[in-house]
């Protein structure tokens, strides 16, 4: 999982006490010289290669400020969080799409995230049911101590996607990922 709120269980999918990724930053698209869109959330996500076909929510930040994601719950592992507070896929700047990695019972929606490769279709169904097309260009671990924030979250003058969740080794002693895992797309 990504950024779990603070007092989850100890295990593969407990990251509250690990070192989080800060909170992006949207810039308007007012800025990049272009009007912005009207947002129309997200609904549904399918990436054909990694067989993910789910439900998006949106999530804004927890208490704490940092990025909410769904749930812990047997529902929540297999739902991606959107985060409402920047722009929505098909946008003009990088939209952020979050998921479990695992929890103590299944695999999350984002398991094999790590298994894309540049060339890969992400579909994103919004609700009024026009579907924004995505290109994965890369996918990449980064330490969580090291987290890219501004590469990660940062404006672009195109649509753009970010799909985040934990990865790399896990630490049993502390019970987190290491890492996470960033698939960067962009719209086809």
């Amino acid at each position: 999982m990504v950024l779990l709120a603070p007092g989850g269980p100890p295990g593969p999918s407990a990251a509250a006490s690990a070192p989080r990724p800060p909170v992006p930053q949207a810039l308007p698209a007012a800025a990049l010289g272009k009007r912005a869109a009207p947002t129309v959330p997200p609904v549904r996500l399918r990436i054909p290669a990694i067989g993910v076909s789910a439900k998006i929510v949106g999530e804004g930040l927890d208490a704490g400020g940092a990025l909410q994601v769904p749930p812990l719950t047997d529902a929540g592992v297999r739902e991606a969080g959107w985060y409402d507070l920047g722009p929505a896929p098909g946008q003009v700047g990088s939209a952020i799409i979050v998921g479990h990695v695992d929890s103590y019972q299944a695999k999350g929606i984002f398991y094999d995230l790590g298994l894309l490769v540049p060339g890969n279709a992400v579909e994103v169904t919004l609700a009024n049911g026009e579907t924004a097309r995505f290109t994965v260009t890369s996918v990449q671990e980064y330490p969580k101590a090291h987290f890219p924030a501004r590469e990660v979250y940062g404006p672009e003058p195109y649509p753009a996607l970010r799909l985040i969740t934990c990865g790399g080794a896990f630490d049993q002693a502390t019970g987190h990922y290491l890492s996470n895992i960033v698939a960067y797309a962009r719209m086809s």
